[in-house]
Order: structure tokens, then sequence, then C-alpha cells
């Protein structure tokens, strides 16, 4: 719970808590975010945090808010307003980048997410509402070429894509790429891996006949 400033000044104030406390999270992760540097960044004293939050994980919970509102609204490759006009492959490759680049491109908020997931119900709550609606996402955009795709069960095809990018990209991001395997590999090539994969999964080609 979060005791909103009623005055000018004191919402100014929290304002820049808020965004200075995102920023810390997003930026070097949850080891680094302590109230005590979020009152020297925002300038602003230790009670004045604790008057309107109850605890650090308590601001924590609303840095994670802004950040999750900043990343969804901010992604490059959203898919909102697919429209099924691309071709198969190409369909198939937005919608894999759509997932795999919320978790490279903002690796040090998503590593701590998934790290305090495991020993914070609340984070962990929020986590899976926020991929759940990744993967209703993912799957309303491929949708429409559910009959470009040579399987038996197009829907079941679509969700092994979905999930087969989330925990590839979620174990890449969360443990580093030499966590299960000796063989170096670079984010690139990671979604560039994922997205043959999921056009291999899905039995689709393209022009030249290749996955």
């Amino acid at each position: 719970m979060v005791k909103l400033p009623v005055q000018d000044r004191s919402r100014k104030a929290w304002a820049r808590v808020l965004k200075v406390a995102a920023d810390i999270l997003e930026t070097q992760g949850a080891d680094s975010f302590t109230i005590a540097e979020v009152c020297q960044q925002a300038g602003v004293s230790a009670a004045a945090i604790y008057a309107r939050v109850s605890s650090k994980d308590a601001l924590l919970l609303r840095a994670y808010d802004e950040v999750h509102r900043r990343i969804v609204e901010g992604s490059p490759t959203a898919l909102q307003g697919e429209t099924g006009t691309r071709s198969p492959p190409e369909a198939i490759d937005r919608a894999v980048a759509s997932v795999a680049e919320v978790y490279l491109t903002h690796a040090t908020f998503m590593r701590s997410v998934i790290l305090l997931s495991a020993s914070n119900p609340e984070i962990r709550r929020r986590g899976s509402e926020w991929t759940t609606q990744m993967g209703r996402d993912f799957t309303a955009a491929l949708a429409p070429y559910s009959s470009c795709f040579k399987v038996d069960d197009a829907d079941a095809g679509i969700d092994l894509c979905y999930r087969m990018v989330f925990s590839s990209t979620v174990m890449h991001v969360a443990y580093g790429p030499s966590f299960a395997s000796e063989r170096p590999m670079s984010d690139g090539e990671l979604l560039a891996g994922l997205q043959s994969a999921a056009r291999r999964v899905l039995n689709v080609t393209d022009a030249q006949g290749q996955h």
C-alpha cells in the first residue's frame, strides 16, 4: 500500500523517488536497489520514503510496475496491431523477437526479476501475469497463419514455440550463455536460432524452401 502525497511539492518529490527507484532497478538490478541509494539520487530523506511505503520491498514493487510500464510501452517489436498481412516466416520471426527482445534488451532488470521470483511471491505473481499476457499476444499474432503451419495441431505448436522462446531466453539472461553449454552464444545468435527453431516446429519455409 502506498500513501499518495497531496501537496504539489510532495507529489513532485514522490515522482522523483519512483523514477530513481525504477532507473536503479532497470539499469543496476536488485542488488543495487537500496533505500540509501534511492535517497541519495532522488535527494530525499529515508523518512520521506517511509512516509509513503512501509518497506524497501514495497518500494521495489512500485519500481517494478514502473519498469514494466516502460518496457511494454517502449517495445519496438510489440505485437499489438498485427493483422495477418506478413508472410508466415516473417510473422514467426517477429513474434519470436517480440518475446526474446524483452529479456535480451532489458537483461539486468529481467535477471533480477527472475531470481527474485524464487523468494518473493508477489514478484512471481506479477511476473507470471506479464509472461502469460506475452503468451496470449504471441498466440494472437500467429493465429491468423494457423492454416499455413504444416502441423497436426497449430495451437499446440504455437504454444510450444512460445514456451521454447520464453524458457530459452530466461535461462540465457538469468544464468548466462555458458550455464548449460560450453558453446559460446551471443544474444543475436540465440534470437536467430530461436526464430529458425520456431519455423521448424511450425513446419514453415520461405520462398527458397528454407526453415
